[in-house]
Protein backbone atom coordinates (compact mmCIF):
# COMPACT_ATOMS: atom_id res chain seq x y z
CA UNK A 1 0.00 0.00 0.00
CA UNK A 2 1.05 3.65 -0.38
CA UNK A 3 -0.11 6.48 1.85
CA UNK A 4 -0.76 8.55 -1.75
CA UNK A 5 -4.26 9.42 -0.22
CA UNK A 6 -3.33 9.42 3.56
CA UNK A 7 -2.44 7.01 6.36
CA UNK A 8 -4.23 3.14 5.98
CA UNK A 9 -6.12 2.30 8.87
CA UNK A 10 -7.45 -0.80 10.01
CA UNK A 11 -11.05 -0.83 8.07
CA UNK A 12 -10.02 1.49 5.29
CA UNK A 13 -11.23 0.87 1.72
CA UNK A 14 -8.86 0.56 -0.79
CA UNK A 15 -8.28 1.00 -4.67
CA UNK A 16 -5.84 1.38 -7.18
CA UNK A 17 -3.01 3.75 -6.81
CA UNK A 18 -0.50 5.41 -9.80
CA UNK A 19 2.44 2.58 -8.69
CA UNK A 20 1.42 -0.72 -10.48
CA UNK A 21 1.08 -3.32 -8.07
CA UNK A 22 0.38 -0.79 -5.35
CA UNK A 23 -3.07 0.29 -3.09
CA UNK A 24 -4.32 3.06 -1.98
CA UNK A 25 -6.63 4.44 0.95
CA UNK A 26 -10.00 5.16 -1.45
CA UNK A 27 -10.73 9.14 -1.66
CA UNK A 28 -13.45 9.36 -4.91
CA UNK A 29 -15.91 6.80 -6.12
CA UNK A 30 -14.40 3.74 -8.46
CA UNK A 31 -12.64 0.39 -8.10
CA UNK A 32 -12.56 -0.94 -4.68
CA UNK A 33 -9.55 -3.69 -4.00
CA UNK A 34 -10.48 -4.85 -0.45
CA UNK A 35 -10.75 -3.52 3.09
CA UNK A 36 -7.70 -2.61 4.91
CA UNK A 37 -7.42 -5.38 7.78
CA UNK A 38 -3.78 -3.60 9.06
CA UNK A 39 -2.85 -0.22 9.20
CA UNK A 40 0.36 2.00 7.85
CA UNK A 41 1.39 5.50 8.41
CA UNK A 42 5.04 5.27 7.32
CA UNK A 43 6.47 7.14 4.46
CA UNK A 44 7.54 4.35 1.99
CA UNK A 45 5.24 1.54 0.16
CA UNK A 46 4.64 -1.65 2.24
CA UNK A 47 2.21 -4.75 2.79
CA UNK A 48 -0.75 -4.89 5.08
CA UNK A 49 -2.90 -7.45 5.05
CA UNK A 50 -6.28 -6.69 2.88
CA UNK A 51 -9.80 -8.80 2.57
CA UNK A 52 -9.89 -8.73 -0.78
CA UNK A 53 -12.95 -7.24 -2.56
CA UNK A 54 -13.09 -6.58 -6.26
CA UNK A 55 -15.87 -4.33 -6.47
CA UNK A 56 -16.59 -0.43 -7.43
CA UNK A 57 -17.28 2.27 -4.87
CA UNK A 58 -20.47 4.50 -6.06
CA UNK A 59 -21.21 5.98 -3.43
CA UNK A 60 -20.05 9.64 -2.83
CA UNK A 61 -16.81 9.45 -0.72
CA UNK A 62 -18.34 12.66 2.07
CA UNK A 63 -21.00 9.37 3.09
CA UNK A 64 -18.34 6.68 2.67
CA UNK A 65 -19.52 4.23 5.43
CA UNK A 66 -16.97 3.66 8.08
CA UNK A 67 -15.46 0.25 6.61
CA UNK A 68 -14.53 -1.20 9.81
CA UNK A 69 -18.12 -1.01 11.15
CA UNK A 70 -19.41 -2.90 7.66
CA UNK A 71 -17.29 -5.58 8.42
CA UNK A 72 -18.13 -6.30 12.11
CA UNK A 73 -22.17 -5.63 11.54
CA UNK A 74 -23.07 -7.23 8.20
CA UNK A 75 -20.36 -10.51 8.62
CA UNK A 76 -22.20 -13.19 10.29
CA UNK A 77 -19.11 -15.24 10.61
CA UNK A 78 -15.03 -14.35 9.23
CA UNK A 79 -12.08 -15.57 9.53
CA UNK A 80 -8.76 -18.13 8.74
CA UNK A 81 -8.92 -21.48 7.38
CA UNK A 82 -6.06 -24.37 6.22
CA UNK A 83 -5.80 -26.68 3.28
CA UNK A 84 -3.20 -28.88 4.50
CA UNK A 85 -0.28 -30.02 2.59
CA UNK A 86 -1.41 -33.02 0.56
CA UNK A 87 -4.95 -32.30 0.85
CA UNK A 88 -7.26 -30.93 -1.29
CA UNK A 89 -10.60 -29.43 0.80
CA UNK A 90 -11.16 -28.10 4.12
CA UNK A 91 -14.72 -27.76 6.09
CA UNK A 92 -15.90 -24.17 7.39
CA UNK A 93 -18.66 -25.09 10.30
CA UNK A 94 -20.11 -21.31 10.20
CA UNK A 95 -23.43 -21.71 12.68
CA UNK A 96 -26.43 -20.00 11.67
CA UNK A 97 -25.13 -19.82 8.01
CA UNK A 98 -27.81 -20.49 5.21
CA UNK A 99 -27.53 -22.13 2.27
CA UNK A 100 -28.29 -18.78 0.25
CA UNK A 101 -25.23 -16.63 2.44
CA UNK A 102 -22.69 -14.62 0.65
CA UNK A 103 -19.36 -16.46 0.76
CA UNK A 104 -15.80 -14.46 0.24
CA UNK A 105 -12.50 -16.14 0.08
CA UNK A 106 -9.03 -15.36 -0.48
CA UNK A 107 -5.89 -17.29 -0.23
CA UNK A 108 -2.81 -16.07 0.98
CA UNK A 109 -0.01 -17.06 -1.51
CA UNK A 110 -0.92 -19.64 -4.30
CA UNK A 111 -3.51 -21.89 -4.03
CA UNK A 112 -3.91 -22.67 -7.76
CA UNK A 113 -8.00 -22.97 -8.56
CA UNK A 114 -10.32 -23.16 -5.93
CA UNK A 115 -14.13 -23.74 -5.09
CA UNK A 116 -16.49 -22.74 -2.58
CA UNK A 117 -19.45 -25.48 -1.76
CA UNK A 118 -22.00 -24.67 0.66
CA UNK A 119 -23.22 -27.39 3.54
CA UNK A 120 -27.06 -28.31 1.38
CA UNK A 121 -28.26 -27.92 4.65
CA UNK A 122 -26.44 -24.88 5.50
CA UNK A 123 -23.82 -24.70 8.39
CA UNK A 124 -20.86 -24.18 6.69
CA UNK A 125 -19.05 -24.64 3.09
CA UNK A 126 -15.71 -26.31 2.11
CA UNK A 127 -12.82 -24.84 0.23
CA UNK A 128 -11.82 -27.28 -2.98
CA UNK A 129 -8.70 -26.70 -4.20
CA UNK A 130 -8.01 -28.55 -8.29
CA UNK A 131 -5.11 -29.46 -7.25
CA UNK A 132 -2.99 -30.84 -4.47
CA UNK A 133 -0.34 -28.69 -3.47
CA UNK A 134 2.88 -29.50 -1.77
CA UNK A 135 2.26 -26.53 1.04
CA UNK A 136 -0.14 -25.37 3.24
CA UNK A 137 -2.44 -23.25 1.61
CA UNK A 138 -4.40 -20.47 4.17
CA UNK A 139 -7.77 -19.09 3.51
CA UNK A 140 -9.19 -15.77 4.48
CA UNK A 141 -12.58 -16.07 4.61
CA UNK A 142 -15.74 -14.20 5.45
CA UNK A 143 -19.72 -15.07 5.43
CA UNK A 144 -22.64 -12.59 4.64
CA UNK A 145 -26.09 -13.67 5.62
Amino acid sequence: VSIQNGAILPGDLLTISDIPGVAMKAASPGSLLGIALEGWEGGNVTSVEVMVVADEISFPTESMPDAAALIETQALARGYGRVAAGATRVHIPVEGMSTSARIRTAPFGDAGRWWVGVDEAGGGFTIILEDIQTHDVIFGWRVDD
